[in-house]
């Protein structure tokens, strides 16, 4: 049997069908936002040997399968499967596929190609990406029978289109050497300070639930939802129910609000530092000096913070006295830094169609959880602090708790939890810290703001995997109510308060500075 000679071109061709194994994963690591470096404390080089295999096998394989249908004379079949079966793929990998791409070409036409816009993003139905698919193959059969000529350009185009991202996979190449040799910038690791002398000064605890709905928590909550917390905390506390929100994204809102001015644009630099503008103007690295923590420093508090998402020990570094942040691990489409290489060859070519993926989302979601109330409780009770930023990932979804149980969900749990047991959780972490907090003899003197960096984005998660049959009763077919919920205990407060007029989120920013300044006084 004589060898089959493989041209250069199928070459290239098979090696683009390798590179739409791995594109979900590849393009994080080329984007010019850097946001894969810039929430990733450890390096990525399971990510990139886990896109590097899955590329050079889907490669491989691609040209055993095109020899063998050469061999069995079939290759019209093979094309027809290839160009049937790549946008199933593609939208089995990714539902929101199309609606991620109107976004990014939507922040291209705005002339901001390499930065993440905190803008909402334009709502296009997942659903006719779906439907796109059989008409797509009922496309290409009709032409396949009645206009073959048509259907043989289509087929050219396709194999024009695989040579295109073979040689776009040698580019990939170059990215990935790139991610391989990075290292995080070393001053993003906490800074180690001796403690501080334990402080008479009084207490400001500013604790930001992410993702927290001022709708779900209290004037849409569902009948079958206690939050015994969130009630007595609202007992002698102000609640705003008109919180018009700044943004929409939590990279923006957070720098935000720690600066007390909105912004509008923002990218990691070389150095995995925040570049940040406002408005069209130029973008300008973090002013650290301009933060709260570090107004709270000249003003003679001693700051901790316990944080997630945001590398704040890094770009908020020398304005506080202890710092914890949990790496998020920013994923590279459905890969993560810290899983082992086996994990990531699945889930990038697999996703969430592999079922194992359920077990690892529960665990990650697990993970932070309890590393962040940990770290929470430590500074909680060390008495040397007077400002304290909490930053918990609740009740932002995906969710790992079990309401009805009161213990974590895992890959055997039949029950799917909900945004609502993302919110029992965070009532019950609410609980455990008020009553540290009304242990101390600080707490007359004692500030709690309570605050959500944006509301329950059901318009962004509805298509998740982890959307439930119960997201989709309690948010009224994913109704999207942009309110943020925020609710303060001033020190020495003692009766319930409603500010119903329209404020915007920057008020617990003002709020905080005002505490900051006045020094807490009782009755504020």
């Amino acid at each position: 049997m004589t060898a089959i000679q493989i041209p250069r071109r199928r070459w290239l061709q098979c090696l683009g069908l390798g590179l739409a194994l791995i594109f979900h994963s590849l393009f994080p690591l080329m984007s010019p936002s850097r946001m894969v470096y810039y929430h990733n404390s450890t390096g990525l080089r399971t990510i990139v040997a886990a896109c590097f295999f899955d590329m050079v096998l889907g490669t491989i394989a691609a040209l055993l399968l095109w020899q063998a249908a050469q061999r069995a004379h079939c290759l019209g079949a093979f094309h027809f499967t290839i160009a049937f079966l790549g946008p199933l793929y593609l939208f089995a990998l990714d539902p929101a596929l199309l609606q991620s791409a109107f976004v990014h070409l939507r922040a291209f036409l705005m002339g901001i190609p390499s930065m993440r816009s905190n803008y909402l993003p334009a709502s296009i139905p997942v659903g006719w990406a779906f439907a796109s698919v059989p008409v797509w193959g009922l496309v290409l059969l009709v032409l396949a029978k009645a206009a073959p000529r048509v259907y043989g350009g289509v087929i050219a185009a396709g194999r024009i289109a695989l040579m295109g991202l073979g040689i776009f996979a040698l580019l990939g190449c170059w990215y990935l050497a790139r991610a391989w040799n990075w290292r995080p910038n070393p001053g993003r690791a906490a800074p180690r300070f001796a403690r501080a002398a334990v402080n008479t000064h009084p207490r400001l605890v500013w604790i930001l639930f992410d993702e927290w709905s001022y709708a779900q928590t209290f004037s849409d909550r569902p009948p079958d939802l206690p939050l015994p917390n969130f009630d007595a905390f609202a007992a002698d506390s102000t609640v705003y129910s008109n919180v018009r929100p700044i943004g929409y994204w939590t990279e923006f809102v957070l720098p935000s609000l720690l600066l007390g001015r909105t912004i509008d644009r923002l990218r990691a630099s070389q150095q995995d530092f925040p570049l940040i503008a406002e408005g069209p103007g130029p973008l300008e690295p973090f002013p650290t000096g301009e933060a709260i923590t570090a107004d709270a420093q000249r003003l003679g508090w001693n700051v901790g913070i316990d944080g997630w998402y945001n590398p704040y020990c890094s770009f908020l570094a020398g304005t506080y006295q202890r710092c914890t942040w949990i790496d998020y691990g920013e994923p590279s489409g459905p890969m993560i830094a810290s899983d082992t290489l086996a994990s990531n060859m699945i889930s990038g070519v697999l996703a969430d169609m592999w079922p194992s993926e359920k077990a690892r989302a529960l665990k990650r979601v697990r993970g932070d959880g309890e590393v962040l109330f940990a770290q929470a409780d430590q500074l909680l009770h060390d008495d040397s602090l007077d400002f304290l930023f909490l930053h918990f990932p609740l009740p932002h979804p995906p969710s790992a708790w079990d309401r009805k149980t009161g213990t974590w969900a895992d890959a055997k749990t039949p029950y799917r939890p909900s945004y609502e047991d993302n919110l029992a959780l965070a009532d019950r972490e609410l609980g455990h810290i008020m009553q540290v907090l009304r242990a101390d003899p600080r707490w007359p003197v004692t500030t709690v703001i309570l605050n959500g960096d944006h509301s329950w984005r059901t318009k962004l998660h509805e298509h998740a995997n982890y959307w439930t049959p119960e997201d989709e009763h309690i948010s009224h077919q994913a109704y999207f109510d942009d309110r943020p919920a925020v609710a303060v205990h001033a020190a020495g407060q003692t009766q319930a308060r409603q500010v119903r007029g329209p404020v915007s989120l920057m008020i617990v920013h003002d709020l905080a500075e005002a505490t900051l300044h006045a020094g807490a006084s009782p009755g504020q």
